[in-house]
Protein backbone atom coordinates (compact mmCIF):
# COMPACT_ATOMS: atom_id res chain seq x y z
CA UNK A 1 0.00 0.00 0.00
CA UNK A 2 0.92 3.32 -0.78
CA UNK A 3 1.61 6.46 1.63
CA UNK A 4 -1.08 7.72 0.06
CA UNK A 5 -3.51 4.97 0.08
CA UNK A 6 -2.98 4.59 3.85
CA UNK A 7 -3.72 8.54 3.96
CA UNK A 8 -6.65 7.96 2.18
CA UNK A 9 -7.68 4.64 4.85
CA UNK A 10 -6.41 7.28 7.85
CA UNK A 11 -8.88 10.03 6.63
CA UNK A 12 -12.04 7.63 6.22
CA UNK A 13 -11.39 6.07 10.13
CA UNK A 14 -11.15 9.44 11.31
CA UNK A 15 -14.53 10.25 9.92
CA UNK A 16 -15.72 6.82 11.30
CA UNK A 17 -14.45 7.63 14.71
CA UNK A 18 -15.81 11.14 14.56
CA UNK A 19 -19.09 10.24 13.42
CA UNK A 20 -19.08 7.60 16.74
CA UNK A 21 -18.35 10.55 19.22
CA UNK A 22 -20.84 12.28 17.84
CA UNK A 23 -23.32 9.39 18.26
CA UNK A 24 -22.09 9.13 21.85
CA UNK A 25 -23.08 12.36 22.70
CA UNK A 26 -19.40 13.92 22.73
CA UNK A 27 -18.24 17.33 20.85
CA UNK A 28 -14.81 17.14 19.27
CA UNK A 29 -12.30 20.05 18.81
CA UNK A 30 -9.73 19.04 16.41
CA UNK A 31 -6.11 19.54 16.99
CA UNK A 32 -2.61 18.90 14.50
CA UNK A 33 -2.92 16.76 11.96
CA UNK A 34 0.01 17.81 9.04
CA UNK A 35 3.57 18.19 10.91
CA UNK A 36 6.96 19.45 9.52
CA UNK A 37 10.13 17.99 9.98
CA UNK A 38 11.07 21.19 12.19
CA UNK A 39 8.18 21.08 13.93
CA UNK A 40 8.93 17.28 15.16
CA UNK A 41 12.05 18.49 15.78
CA UNK A 42 11.05 21.44 18.19
CA UNK A 43 8.06 19.08 20.11
CA UNK A 44 10.98 16.41 20.92
CA UNK A 45 13.43 19.51 22.19
CA UNK A 46 10.52 20.57 24.67
CA UNK A 47 9.40 16.98 25.93
CA UNK A 48 6.10 16.77 23.70
CA UNK A 49 7.87 13.89 21.90
CA UNK A 50 9.99 10.98 21.60
CA UNK A 51 10.72 10.35 17.76
CA UNK A 52 11.48 11.82 14.74
CA UNK A 53 9.11 8.93 13.24
CA UNK A 54 6.07 10.82 13.84
CA UNK A 55 2.45 9.60 11.63
CA UNK A 56 2.19 13.26 11.87
CA UNK A 57 5.06 13.97 9.75
CA UNK A 58 3.39 11.57 7.18
CA UNK A 59 0.06 12.46 7.73
CA UNK A 60 -1.51 9.62 9.23
CA UNK A 61 -2.01 11.23 12.67
CA UNK A 62 -4.59 13.59 14.36
CA UNK A 63 -5.14 15.11 17.91
CA UNK A 64 -8.59 14.96 18.91
CA UNK A 65 -10.02 16.32 22.07
CA UNK A 66 -13.33 15.62 23.03
CA UNK A 67 -16.13 17.59 25.46
CA UNK A 68 -19.42 16.25 27.22
CA UNK A 69 -21.44 19.33 28.41
CA UNK A 70 -17.78 21.91 28.51
CA UNK A 71 -16.04 18.91 29.84
CA UNK A 72 -12.81 17.76 28.16
CA UNK A 73 -12.23 14.39 28.22
CA UNK A 74 -10.64 11.35 26.36
CA UNK A 75 -12.82 8.32 26.89
CA UNK A 76 -11.07 4.93 26.37
CA UNK A 77 -14.28 3.72 24.88
CA UNK A 78 -13.36 5.81 21.55
CA UNK A 79 -9.79 4.81 21.74
CA UNK A 80 -10.90 1.40 21.47
CA UNK A 81 -12.75 1.75 18.83
CA UNK A 82 -10.37 3.20 16.92
CA UNK A 83 -7.90 0.56 17.42
CA UNK A 84 -11.03 -1.93 16.17
CA UNK A 85 -11.28 -0.09 13.00
CA UNK A 86 -7.76 -1.06 11.54
CA UNK A 87 -4.73 -3.35 12.95
CA UNK A 88 -2.49 -0.53 12.39
CA UNK A 89 -4.47 2.20 14.29
CA UNK A 90 -3.07 3.39 17.83
CA UNK A 91 -4.11 4.85 20.34
CA UNK A 92 -1.76 7.27 22.13
CA UNK A 93 -4.09 6.20 25.41
CA UNK A 94 -3.10 2.72 25.11
CA UNK A 95 1.03 3.93 25.49
CA UNK A 96 2.70 3.06 28.63
CA UNK A 97 6.08 4.66 28.15
CA UNK A 98 4.30 8.00 26.35
CA UNK A 99 0.89 8.20 27.40
CA UNK A 100 -0.70 10.68 24.35
CA UNK A 101 -4.60 10.56 24.79
CA UNK A 102 -5.41 12.81 22.03
CA UNK A 103 -3.74 11.04 19.76
CA UNK A 104 -5.10 8.53 17.32
CA UNK A 105 -3.17 7.60 14.36
CA UNK A 106 -2.31 5.02 11.92
CA UNK A 107 1.08 2.98 11.88
CA UNK A 108 2.70 2.97 8.36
Amino acid sequence: MTLGEHQEHFSRDVVKLMTKALELGYEIRMGECQRSEEQQRLYIKQGKSTTMNSMHIKKCAIGLHFTKNGELMYPSELGDYWESLDPINKWGGHWKSFVDKPHFQRTV
